[in-house]
C-alpha cells in the first residue's frame, strides 16, 4: 500500500483519536520513505529509496539519482558495499551536479556518499564517508586552441578537500600567449592561499611550477622566478602536475 503524506492540518489537539491516527501514518510514511535496496547492475534510484547498497561485484555500473527539482531536502546514501574492483558511477539526471560535479565515482568498498537535493538542479555531497572520486581532462586555457595529447588526470575529495593530479604533452607551437590548462574537477575557492599546485615533473627547461587561478578550473605554469610561461617555451614537452586545494 502507498502511503501519502501525512497532513498536519488533520490533527486537532482536543482529539486524541486524531493524534493517533497522525502519528500511525507519520510513522508508515517515514518506513515507506526509508527503504534499502542492493543492485547488482545499473540502477535508477526509486521515489522510497534512501540508502542504495551498490554491489559491483559483476561489473562496473551506474546508480542515477532522480532529478533534484521538487525534491527539497531528499536524502540520497549510495554505498559501494563489495571489495571488488568495479567502480560504481552516481550519475545525474538531467543537468543536475553534485557539488559542482556531472558525476561521482565509488571506486573501494565502503566508499560512500550522502546526497542532498537542494530543490531546484544539484545534489549537496553532505557526508562523505569514504573519499568521490573520478577522472579529469587537462585541456589548453590559454585561448589558442593547442591540442595536448596524452592528456588525462584523476581526483579525489573528502569534503571541500580535493586532490588532483594529471599530466599532458604541448604541441609544437610558437604561440606566445601565456600558457594555462584547464578542466580541474572543482572550482578554487578564491583567495590566494588555495592556489598552489606542484610541476612534479617536466621534460621542459623553463617551467618550474604551476599554479591555480583562484575562483576558476584553471592554472597556469611559472618559472623558478615566478613569471608567467608562454605555450612557445612548453612546446613539445611532456608535464606532470598535482594540485590539492579548497573547492570554492
Amino acid at each position: 500500500m502507498a502511503w501519502g503524506v501525512p497532513n498536519p492540518q488533520n490533527l486537532f489537539v482536543n482529539d486524541w483519536r486524531s493524534v493517533g491516527g497522525w502519528l500511525r501514518d507519520a510513522y508508515r510514511w517515514i518506513i515507506a520513505n526509508q527503504a534499502i535496496t542492493t543492485p547488482v547492475a545499473a540502477y535508477t534510484v526509486a521515489e522510497n529509496i534512501h540508502y542504495v547498497r551498490a554491489d559491483a561485484t559483476a561489473g562496473a555500473y551506474s546508480v542515477t539519482i532522480p532529478a533534484a527539482l521538487g525534491r527539497d531536502g531528499r536524502e540520497i546514501i549510495v554505498t559501494k558495499v563489495d571489495s571488488g574492483g568495479n567502480v560504481v558511477t552516481i550519475a545525474r539526471s538531467g543537468s543536475d551536479t553534485f557539488n559542482g560535479s556531472t558525476s561521482l565515482s565509488l571506486t573501494a568498498q565502503w566508499d560512500s556518499v550522502t546526497l542532498i537535493s537542494n530543490g531546484n538542479n544539484a545534489w549537496d555531497v553532505t557526508g562523505v564517508g569514504r573519499p568521490t572520486s573520478g577522472a579529469w581532462t587537462p585541456v589548453d586555457a590559454s585561448g589558442a586552441a593547442l591540442t595536448l595529447t596524452g592528456a588525462a588526470g584523476t581526483w579525489r575529495r573528502w569534503g571541500d578537500l580535493i586532490w588532483a593530479s594529471g599530466l599532458c604533452t604541448y604541441p609544437v607551437t610558437a604561440d606566445a600567449s601565456n600558457a594555462a590548462i584547464g578542466g580541474l574537477p572543482f572550482t578554487c575557492a578564491n583567495n590566494n592561499q588555495s592556489r598552489t599546485g606542484t610541476l612534479s615533473y617536466t621534460t621542459g627547461a623553463t617551467a618550474r611550477g604551476i599554479i591555480i587561478t583562484a575562483n576558476t578550473t584553471n592554472a597556469s605554469f611559472v618559472t623558478a622566478a615566478g613569471a608567467l610561461v608562454t605555450n612557445a617555451q612548453m612546446s613539445t614537452f611532456l608535464n606532470y602536475f598535482n594540485f590539492v586545494y579548497p573547492a570554492a
